[in-house]
């Protein structure tokens, strides 16, 4: 079997059947993502052959010296070219699940405002609501929270619309996953928690100049992964 690499540098001379091999074994890739975007109000098939749209400008310019794996490559461009579609049609339905999420969000913080004076922070709304911290964030940002989570530093600007965010929502998903549990974990204390690098370090074993060089490292992929 032809190494990856090998492919690549073969498609990028046009050699046809080595952008097809490319194409053809990561179609697969384009079914997973595409399910995620799947009761929406487009037909399967349809989100498939989108999805199949931003494989093949994946595949054209993807380079292995950005030193990512194809599919960490592809699984933004990928989800990107669904999003667009989704952004210019204007089809995105909020689930029910995640609005119902919204509801026990929103009932725990107007609690802890009762109790205590303040918003809850990510990490009680978690506890209380027994919420994975990204279902807690798309339900927040899809506009059925709507409320502020304490001690998280500044309010983020409004965004175009919930839909939009829903969707961003959906390729960060895609993005973390292609990252080490230690990096997820990094991300997630650094940029959802707000937690400084030297507390972080102290979590995970590590040294302050360790947990900053892996924050910008990882910071520097996902752009590069997303600067499409």
């Amino acid at each position: 079997m032809d190494r990856i690499d090998q492919l690549f540098a073969r498609a990028k001379e046009k050699d046809k059947k080595a952008r097809e091999i490319l194409i053809e074994r990561n179609l697969n890739l384009v079914r997973y993502i595409a399910k995620r975007f799947e009761d929406r109000g487009v037909a399967a098939e349809d989100l498939f052959q989108i999805g199949v749209i931003g494989l093949i400008k994946a595949v054209d310019r993807f380079d292995p010296a950005y030193g990512v794996k194809f599919s960490s490559y592809a699984v933004p461009v990928i989800s990107g070219e669904i999003k667009r579609f989704f952004r210019e049609d204007g089809l995105i339905k909020i689930s029910r699940a995640v609005r119902e999420n919204g509801i026990k969000i929103r009932k725990v913080t107007a609690e802890y405002e009762n109790r205590y004076g303040r918003a809850p922070t990510l990490r009680e709304v978690q506890e209380k609501t027994k919420l994975k911290e990204d279902e807690i964030l798309l339900a927040m940002e899809a506009g059925d929270a709507l409320c502020p989570l304490g001690e998280v530093g500044e309010a983020l600007p409004e965004p175009e619309s919930a839909e939009e965010k829903v969707l961003d929502r959906m390729v960060l998903g895609e993005l973390m996953q292609t990252l080490s549990d230690t990096e997820r974990k990094v991300i997630i204390m650094r940029f959802f928690e707000e937690i400084s690098q030297t507390e972080i370090a102290e979590r995970l074993a590590m040294t302050q100049v360790q947990v900053c060089r892996m924050e910008k490292r990882v910071l520097k992929r996902l752009r590069e992964c997303v600067l499409w």
